[in-house]
């Protein structure tokens, strides 16, 4: 079980350095990404529908940051369903246990985050003011 989490946290690691390459061209994070590529190759054979869904949710969430999505429950849900699935090491009794908590601590750290953005940046502001809240106001 340890060397499936080593793996996942390689897996992880890689493709947010490459995240941050794409989105802002940072060459430190591409060096990073390049001395693990040889490890990525193999957590990829050996563990393509793990990949497949990381990819996925983070090709998601960068359409949503493109998009500028207002609503960080989508977010942090993509989160959540990546965490979901790495959560499961095995398809046993446990799996479907397993990728419920992994969604739902994905998700809660997603918005923790988030929110710890939000107070710490000047941005913060113009992203409230953004919010469509006149759906809201009549609650």
């Amino acid at each position: 079980m340890t060397d499936y989490a080593a793996d996942m946290s390689i897996l992880l690691f890689r493709d947010k350095c490459m995240d941050d390459w794409n989105d802002e061209r940072k060459i430190s994070r591409r060096a990073a990404a390049g001395m693990f590529s040889r490890s990525y190759r193999k957590i990829q054979q050996q563990y393509p529908e793990k990949c497949s869904v990381v990819r996925t949710q983070l090709e998601k969430l960068h359409e949503m940051e493109q998009n500028h999505e207002s609503n960080p429950e989508i977010p942090a849900g993509c989160f959540g369903t990546m965490l979901g699935e790495l959560f499961v090491w095995k398809d046993d009794i446990w799996a479907d246990t397993l990728r419920q908590v992994g969604f739902y601590l994905g998700k809660f750290m997603a918005m923790k985050l988030m929110l710890s953005w939000l107070q710490s940046s000047p941005q913060w502001l113009r992203w409230l003011e953004s919010l469509p809240l006149a759906k809201y106001q009549s609650l």
